[in-house]
């Protein structure tokens, strides 16, 4: 049996509006990036990674899968797993698909 997915609670989640984009904090500057991608890819696709400035930037293909990855993955007490702003065109994503 199908279900609908569930929408996302926002006024509960720390770190912000959920977006698409993972900050994550507190990792040493030595972090293995495809091995932290191949830890992300679990809860999806990950379209780009990237380190600036002590902060690892992670994005996903769908909003779901950064969401599932910041409630679930767990790196370390001093990491910190927060949603990055959304992208200004985040919700005319869809649109965009079905034009292409």
């Amino acid at each position: 049996m199908a279900t609908k997915k569930e929408e996302l609670p926002e006024e509960k989640q720390e770190g912000g509006k959920p977006s698409y984009t993972l900050h994550i904090r507190g990792l040493p500057s030595s972090v293995d990036l495809d091995e932290l991608k191949i830890r992300l890819e679990r809860f999806g696709e990950v379209v780009d990674i990237q380190q600036e400035e002590g902060t690892v930037v992670a994005k996903f293909s769908r909003t779901s899968e950064a969401f599932e990855a910041q409630q679930k993955l767990t790196l370390g007490p001093d990491v910190v797993i927060e949603f990055g702003p959304q992208d200004p065109d985040h919700y005319n994503r869809a649109k965009k698909r079905v034009a292409d």
